[in-house]
This record gives C-alpha cells, sequence and structure tokens, in this order.
C-alpha cells in the first residue's frame, strides 16, 4: 500500500482522485498495522495466562 500511496502522490500536483487513491491506501494499511498488533496483544495475553496458570500448579 506503501507504493500505491507514493505513486498516487507523485505528480507535482496530484488530481482528486490521486488524492483519494493515497487516502484509501492508508487507510488500509492503518488497518492491517491495527489487526497485527490486535493479533500481537492478543497471543501475548494468552502466553501471559499460560505462563500464570503454570506457576499456579
Amino acid at each position: 500500500m506503501e507504493i500505491v500511496r507514493r505513486t498516487a502522490l507523485a505528480p507535482a500536483d496530484p488530481s482528486p482522485r490521486d488524492i483519494r487513491v493515497a487516502q484509501i491506501a492508508s487507510l488500509k494499511e492503518m488497518k492491517a498495522k491495527m489487526e497485527l498488533i490486535r493479533k500481537e496483544l492478543e497471543e501475548n495475553t494468552k502466553r501471559m495466562g499460560d505462563k500464570n496458570s503454570n506457576l499456579k500448579s
């Protein structure tokens, strides 16, 4: 998506459509990063729960 955004904004005077394409690319990139962070947090939380349950045993 970064390449799409850069390409859309490459012209000296990007058209409204180019700007919109760049905005959509940025949104998709942010959503993907958020999803990755959410999954990592979920995995870390699960791992911490497993560690805590092992300590209680």
